[in-house]
């Protein structure tokens, strides 16, 4: 789960993550 550690790290992606999910 590296996506885990990157969101961590930058919020930001957190929503990108989120639509891919």
């Amino acid at each position: 789960m590296k996506t885990v550690l990157m969101v961590a790290e930058k919020p930001s992606l957190a929503q990108s993550i989120a639509k891919i999910l």
